[in-house]
C-alpha cells in the first residue's frame, strides 16, 4: 500500500533540494520506502533521476530501493533520465556494476534509444549506443509498431540521431515497421526545420529502393510527400532518385493511383506541376477509370488547369 500524496510530496522536496542529511534524516522515519510513491506509480528514485540528483539515488538504492523500477506505464529510470537530460543520473545508471537498461522498453516497446531521437538528444543517443554490447541487434529494437529508433529520428526530423544512426551498420535504412513504412515515409511526412535535411540523408541511401519501397496501401514516399504537401521532399527525392521520370510514373498504390492521382484529389498544384515536369502523366488511369484530371475537377480547378496545360491532355 502506497503513501498519500502528502507523504510523497514532502519526501519529493528534499530529494529536489538535495539537502542530503534532511533526507537522510527524514529517511529513517519512512518504514516502507518502497511504497512511497505518487499517481504514476513512481518512487523517489524518479524524483532524483528528473533532478538529477545521482548521490540522492545512491542513498535512495542503500535504503533498499531497486534501479530496475518502472512507473505504471512500464517506463524505467533511464527513460527518465534520457527525457530530462539527467546526465549525472545518467552516467550513474549506466554503471557497468548495475544491470543494463537501454534496451528496455515501456508498455508500448519505446526503449530510452526511442526517446533519446524523439526529444532530439544525439549526445544522449551516441552514450547509450556505446553502453551496448557490439553484438547488440539493433534492428530487433522496435516499438509495438515495429519502429526502430531511425523511424523516430526520421518522423520527429532529429537529423544528428538519424546522421549517427546511419553510420551504424546494425540498422537499415529501408527496415519496414508493422505499416510497411520505412524511414524516409515519415521523413516526407514531418515538417521540422531539419525535415528536409534528414529526407535528403535517407535519399542518398539505396535511392532506388527508399523511394520505391511501398507501405501497407501501396503508397511510396512520393505519394506520402504529396500527401503532406511537402514539396522540398518531392524535389530531393527527385534530384537523388536515378531516373525521376521512372521513379515517379511507376509509383503506383494498392488502386493503381499515382503521386498525381494524389495531387489532383488534393487540389496540390505545385505538387502537380513539379510531378508532371518529371514524367508524371495525367492518361495514367487508377482502378476506377480515372486519370488525375478527373479528381482534380472534382476539388481544384487550377490543379486541374495545372494538370491539362502542363500534359497537354484533356484526360
Amino acid at each position: 500500500m502506497t503513501t498519500t500524496a502528502p507523504d510523497f510530496n514532502r519526501l519529493a522536496a528534499f530529494v529536489v533540494d538535495a539537502d542530503y542529511s534532511a533526507i537522510e534524516k527524514e529517511l529513517a522515519t519512512v518504514r516502507a520506502l518502497a511504497d512511497v510513491k505518487n499517481a504514476l506509480g513512481q518512487s523517489l528514485l524518479f524524483v532524483a533521476v528528473t533532478a538529477d540528483r545521482h548521490r540522492v539515488l545512491d542513498i535512495l538504492v542503500k535504503r533498499g530501493l531497486r534501479l530496475s523500477e518502472t512507473d505504471k506505464y512500464g517506463r524505467s529510470l533511464l527513460h527518465w533520465a534520457v527525457k530530462f537530460s539527467a546526465f549525472s543520473c545518467l552516467k550513474y545508471l549506466l554503471d557497468p556494476k548495475f544491470d543494463n537498461h537501454v534496451l528496455l522498453g515501456d508498455h508500448s516497446k519505446v526503449t530510452p534509444l526511442h526517446l533519446a531521437v524523439q526529444h532530439k538528444r544525439a549526445k544522449i543517443l551516441r552514450i547509450l549506443l556505446n553502453a551496448l554490447p557490439e553484438d547488440t541487434e539493433l534492428y530487433k529494437v522496435t516499438d509495438t509498431y515495429g519502429r526502430t529508433p531511425l523511424h523516430y529520428a526520421a518522423h520527429f526530423g532529429s537529423l544528428e540521431a538519424v546522421v549517427e544512426l546511419l553510420n551504424d551498420d546494425r540498422l537499415a535504412v529501408d527496415q519496414r515497421d508493422s505499416f510497411q513504412q520505412i524511414p524516409l515515409m515519415y521523413a516526407v511526412s514531418s515538417n521540422f526545420l531539419t525535415s528536409a535535411d534528414v529526407v535528403r540523408i535517407l535519399s542518398q541511401k539505396k535511392p532506388m529502393s527508399t523511394t520505391n519501397t511501398r507501405n501497407n496501401l501501396g503508397q511510396t514516399a512520393f505519394h506520402l510527400a504529396v500527401l503532406a504537401n511537402n514539396l522540398e521532399a518531392i524535389s530531393i527525392m527527385l534530384q537523388e532518385s536515378e531516373g525521376r521520370a521512372a521513379a515517379v510514373a511507376v509509383s503506383f498504390d494498392h488502386r493503381c493511383r499515382t503521386p498525381l492521382h494524389y495531387a489532383g484529389a488534393m487540389g496540390r498544384v505545385e505538387a502537380a506541376k513539379l510531378l508532371i515536369a518529371n514524367g508524371a502523366r495525367n492518361d495514367t488511369l487508377d482502378n476506377y477509370g480515372a486519370s488525375a484530371a478527373h479528381y482534380a475537377a472534382q476539388t481544384c480547378v487550377k490543379t486541374l488547369e495545372a494538370i491539362l496545360n502542363a500534359s497537354g491532355s484533356g484526360g
